[in-house]
């Protein structure tokens, strides 16, 4: 058996946590097994917490029992860890643990003391392990309504739009593909009708998956409001974008048709 084990989404990990947790690290913490007890280190982007207490890329003591959740969203069960860690060492201490939680048998209480002895209920101590385990439910999701709409601030406004939400590279391509007649072809018409056709595409298709791009990289997921604030976000660049769009729009029609 091992004294050391893996947890996280990744494949390779010891305990293989599923991709819908997606708040889970890749590889999210070890457990290791030491003279003194457990050893739980994080490294994980979220945290973990051990009996409700938050855990984040350091290592802490645990006993055989106590509750450990990956990130608020995967309750680690014991039932896992000991089909992997089950040495004589880790039942020593699983043991340990059991007999520090039994309460005093009745028959060891001095008998001045047997009138005001209570047996306390031990019934949903930590210590039990339910071997009927269920993987928990994964943490509800929510998702702005704007991700599948076209966003006209990302297709008019590509470059500031990327700056805005965390794709500063778009400013850098835009800024490249605008100078591009200038910079490779001496001002040849040729050139600048590249250029431009090619802002045309790149900016159709930030303005197509600009919004999932946004959403992917800001990392909010688990709440309602967090999702209507992103909605918020990407509605006013697309009013700015259909503000700029029209007075271009009118610009070209009548150079075209003049």
């Amino acid at each position: 058996m091992k004294t050391k084990i893996t947890v996280g989404r990744s494949s390779d990990n010891d305990i293989v946590v599923s991709s819908e947790y997606e708040t889970v690290s890749g590889h999210h913490a070890t457990i290791s097994l030491t003279d003194t007890g457990y050893r739980f280190e994080d490294h994980s982007t979220n945290g973990s917490y051990i009996n409700s207490q938050r855990v984040h890329n350091t290592a802490v003591i645990i006993r055989h029992g106590d509750s450990i959740l990956l990130s608020r969203a995967y309750s680690l069960s014991w039932r896992q860890i000991d089909a992997l860690l089950a040495t004589d060492r880790a039942t020593q201490l699983r043991d340990n643990r059991a007999t520090q939680l039994k309460p005093q048998s009745v028959e060891s209480v001095d008998d001045e003391n047997a009138d005001n002895y209570e047996e306390e209920d031990y019934s949903n101590s930590s210590i039990d392990i339910d071997n009927s385990y269920n993987e928990p439910k994964p943490q509800k999701r929510y998702r702005p309504d704007c991700l599948r709409e076209f966003n006209w601030g990302a297709f008019m406004l590509t470059g500031l739009w990327g700056l805005f939400n965390h794709h500063w590279w778009l400013f850098l391509v835009m800024g490249v593909l605008d100078s591009i007649d200038t910079i490779f072809f001496s001002d040849a018409q040729w050139a600048t009708i590249l250029s431009l056709v090619l802002e045309l595409l790149v900016g159709l298709v930030v303005g197509h998956i600009g919004n999932e791009w946004a959403w992917k990289e800001e990392r909010i997921t688990s709440s309602q409001e967090e999702a209507d604030q992103f909605d918020q976000k990407q509605k006013r660049w697309n009013i700015a974008g259909i503000i700029v769009a029209i007075p271009v729009g009118i610009i070209l029609f009548m150079l075209i048709f003049d």
